[in-house]
């Protein structure tokens, strides 16, 4: 069980996760995910929980790009949501359902583009290298495109490979 004193980073800050059952239930999902012998479906299984805990928390809910400052811990949260719907992609797209897959991939690079947008509106780089996060949106986004690509819908590929070269060209300035 997981209590208040084994807390660090943002499971610390109370405003963002202030249920313990909450704290003690993310605990778990992540140790079963971590765990090399939990089988693909139940990882599945668990980051959708996660997904599902993590989108419900009040601060990532009341989260807007357009907002003025937040803290490290909730920005830190932000960007564990990202590879949350990240690594869930990835997972369908290994198991072969490429329709869910898809569907977190875009939710991913959504959530991904959240991030850039506040800090570029911020102009504050404290929360951590955007150049790791725009390196991130980068990889989903060309996951995505083979998804796509093995649904066959090619222009959807074409449309996000766009997005990757401008993307690319960001990233230079």
């Amino acid at each position: 069980m997981a209590s208040s004193s084994n807390r660090s980073g943002w499971y610390a800050d109370k405003q963002l996760v202030s249920d313990e059952s909450t704290v003690t239930s993310l605990a778990l999902y992540k140790s079963l995910i971590s765990n090399p012998l939990t089988d693909t479906t139940t990882k599945k299984t668990c980051y959708t929980k996660l997904v599902a805990l993590l989108d419900s928390l009040p601060a990532v809910r009341a989260f807007n790009s357009q907002s003025a400052d937040i803290s490290q811990n909730l920005y830190d949260l932000l960007l564990y949501r990202c590879a949350v719907h990240n690594e869930l992609a990835a997972l369908y797209s290994q198991a072969g359902d490429v329709h869910n897959a898809s569907h977190y991939y875009d939710r991913a690079a959504r959530l991904y583009e959240a991030l850039i947008k506040f800090v570029s509106k911020s102009g504050n780089n404290d929360y951590g290298s955007v150049h790791a996060v725009f390196e991130s949106l980068e990889q989903t986004l060309k996951q995505w495109i083979g998804v796509e690509e093995a649904i066959g819908r090619k222009t959807k590929a074409a449309k996000l490979s766009a997005r990757v070269e401008k993307l690319q060209a960001q990233m230079i300035k």
